[in-house]
C-alpha cells in the first residue's frame, strides 16, 4: 500500500536536495514546513547556538524526541514525544526530529 506523506518527502527531498528529512509540507514554491533529523554537527548545541534565525531566518516550531519505554508487561517501546515551542536554551539531542518553517533554500542551507 502507498503512503502519500513519505511519496511526498521523498520527492520533496530529492527537490531540495536534502537528506535527513523526513516529511514536508510546502506552503507554496518558495516556502515549507519540514520535519528533519538534527544534523550530527548541531547535536549538543542549544537552539541559540545553533542560530535558526539570526544564521538561517528559520523557525523551530518544534521538537520531536523518541523515547523507549516499557509497557507493562516489560516489553520496550519507542514513542515519540512532542515538546511545545522550544526555548533559546534548548539543546539538540541525537536523533531530534526538528518541525522548521522557513524559506526553502535557507532549509537547504542548514540542513
Amino acid at each position: 500500500m502507498a503512503h502519500p506523506e513519505e511519496e511526498s518527502a521523498e520527492r520533496w527531498s530529492k527537490k531540495l536536495c536534502i537528506t535527513g528529512l523526513v516529511d514536508s509540507f510546502e506552503l507554496n514554491s518558495n516556502y515549507s514546513i519540514v520535519e528533519a533529523v538534527v544534523p550530527d554537527k548541531y547535536v549538543g548545541k542549544s537552539i541559540q547556538e545553533v542560530g535558526f534565525r539570526e544564521k538561517y531566518e528559520l523557525l523551530v516550531l518544534t521538537i520531536l524526541k523518541s523515547k523507549e519505554q516499557k509497557t507493562t508487561f516489560g516489553k520496550s517501546m519507542v514513542t515519540t514525544i512532542l515538546h511545545g515551542i522550544p526555548r533559546p536554551d534548548t539543546v539538540l539531542e541525537q536523533g531530534d526530529i526538528l518541525a522548521i518553517y522557513g524559506y526553502n533554500d535557507h532549509i537547504k542551507s542548514f540542513l
